[in-house]
């Protein structure tokens, strides 16, 4: 993060665990391995010039893998969360993962096919073959594998 943020105390008016996160990453953020919280802080910062203190949300979305890598990612994207909570900002980290899922639990009949392609392409859930029920239809689906649509009346 460079100085010249820092420099400006107008931009820093409560939220005080923001800037001294700022300060601690600037000039050169080496704490966090895949978060870049430089980055959302300064959306943060145009947005609460741009929207007020209270005028608008952020979604920090992004591809969960697998492993210890998956593990560090969450718990940087959860940390930078909670500093950001502290401050009163409405601040929310969402997988791509758990978002398709709350689409596909929301599913209507004509976007299954859309619902399809991204659990397809985007999901690699493994569990055991469960049933989901549409509204008219029924999609049973084998969780064992890279999200493959077994049989159904879609």
């Amino acid at each position: 993060m460079k100085e010249k943020y820092l420099n400006c105390n107008d931009l820093w008016d409560d939220i005080p665990e923001l800037r001294n996160l700022a300060e601690c990453i600037s000039p050169d953020d080496n704490d966090s391995k895949h978060l870049h919280p430089a980055q959302l802080i300064k959306h943060i910062l145009g947005l609460r010039r741009k929207f007020g203190c209270g005028g608008f949300r952020l979604l920090y979305l992004w591809y969960d893998v697998l492993g210890e890598e998956g593990k560090v990612h969450r718990d940087e994207a959860m940390q930078f969360a909670s500093l950001a909570k502290n401050d009163g900002i409405k601040f929310h980290s969402l997988t791509y993962q758990e978002l398709i899922v709350k689409l596909a639990s929301q599913i209507r009949p004509n976007h299954v096919d859309y619902i399809r392609y991204l659990t397809e392409r985007y999901l690699y859930l493994y569990a055991v073959t469960k049933q989901r029920t549409i509204p008219n239809q029924t999609l049973e689906m084998d969780w064992a594998k890279p999200c493959r649509f077994l049989k159904g009346s879609i």
